[in-house]
């Protein structure tokens, strides 16, 4: 298979790399990671704000109503939005490829190819991990930043000190948007949707459809509610007097998630890369739950070939991944664990990953 930048390159895929024009590879090589950067980042769409911060405050709004006043009366200035300080981590990590002098010389456009298609992988993978890391954290942790000190990086609303708005609200309050529930998923009392859509349902800052993501082994225990409405089939018909899913989610999944059915008011989606017992719902609108954090250098943001490197009979090119991750709108989604009373992340998974 070739990946873009490449496709246009398929019927020289087998001749040697070093008998092609060095600018048609290169040309192709640019290509393939300029598309690759742009589908990461639709792909990470539902989950992730962007930005080169390092350090900022959330905003948000204060609620309340119109103050009365009568015929002479003048309203008091008030404080237009609330806020809480987010701070956000970044790493370094990469991957190269290279070979000797022989290797190189017997390579061709498809091995190129190849290998260019791997590291795009690994480099997926990693983001994957530290989105889930992010999602599922449970407590703050302090980054070490060279540049601007300790910083601390927060989870998703943990029923600590910041404040939210309720909607319908006239006063902030605090949350916590991490939940543990020791019985499986079932009728009734254990069925975790209607709770996690109202904790989401419950602030200003969410909107839109609410989609619940979760690992492979929800999945069968999700499907067995009695309110779960499996997603329609195009290549089937629907028999008289059954109810299945017909409207589309509004977003775009990350990769490898599959949307399967509707329940309780909750899109319902496996995403293999969960670990098992675990799972999360967002909402399609308002601020994302989790931000990324990039350089302020733009060379040095998205998925990058940042050298080269020649020392006979050897050579090899070097790619980078510059980001970090951490809460953002921290009401923006609701992680949940279960088969047990308390939450914690998953095994793994606690941040900041290596």
């Amino acid at each position: 298979m070739l990946i873009y930048g490449f496709h246009r390159l398929a019927d020289i895929a087998d001749r040697r790399a070093m008998d092609v024009d060095v600018a048609t590879i290169n040309t192709a090589i640019r290509e393939s990671l300029g598309n690759y950067n742009e589908m990461v980042d639709s792909l990470m769409s539902l989950l992730v704000q962007k930005t080169t911060e390092y350090k900022t405050k959330y905003r948000g709004s204060t609620g309340g109503r119109l103050q009365p006043l009568d015929e002479n009366g003048r309203a008091r200035p008030r404080k237009a939005i609330s806020e809480y300080e987010v701070a956000l981590p970044i790493f370094n990590a990469g991957d190269a490829w290279g070979a000797n002098f022989l290797t190189n010389a017997k390579m061709t456009v498809q091995d190129v190819n190849d290998t260019l298609d791997q590291m795009q992988m690994r480099d997926l993978q990693w983001l994957v991990d530290q989105i889930i890391a992010a999602i599922f954290a449970e407590a703050n942790y302090t980054f070490p930043d060279d540049e601007h000190g300790d910083l601390t990086v927060k989870p998703l609303a943990n029923g600590d000190a910041d404040l939210y708005l309720p909607a319908g609200g006239v006063a902030l309050a605090t949350a916590n948007h991490l939940m543990a529930q020791a019985a499986a998923i079932g009728d009734g009392a254990d069925n975790p949707f209607p709770t996690i859509r109202a904790k989401l349902r419950g602030f200003r800052d969410t909107a839109g459809q609410i989609v619940a993501l979760s690992s492979t082994s929800l999945r069968t225990s999700i499907e067995g509610l009695a309110t779960f409405r499996e997603r329609n089939d195009p290549n089937l018909s629907v028999a008289a007097d059954t109810q299945s899913l017909v409207a589309n989610l509004a977003a775009m999944l990350p990769p490898n998630a599959e949307l399967f059915g509707y329940a309780d008011g909750v899109f319902q989606a496996e995403w293999p890369n969960i670990p098992s017992g675990f799972g999360f719902a967002t909402s399609t609108g308002g601020e994302r739950p989790i931000a990324m954090r990039e350089d302020t250098v733009a060379s040095l943001r998205g998925f990058q070939e940042i050298g080269t490197r020649e020392d006979t009979p050897w050579m090899e090119h070097q790619y980078l991944r510059r980001a970090g991750f951490g809460g953002w709108n921290r009401v923006g989604a609701v992680a949940f664990k279960i088969g047990a009373a308390d939450y914690d992340p998953p095994t793994g998974y606690a941040p900041p990953l290596p």
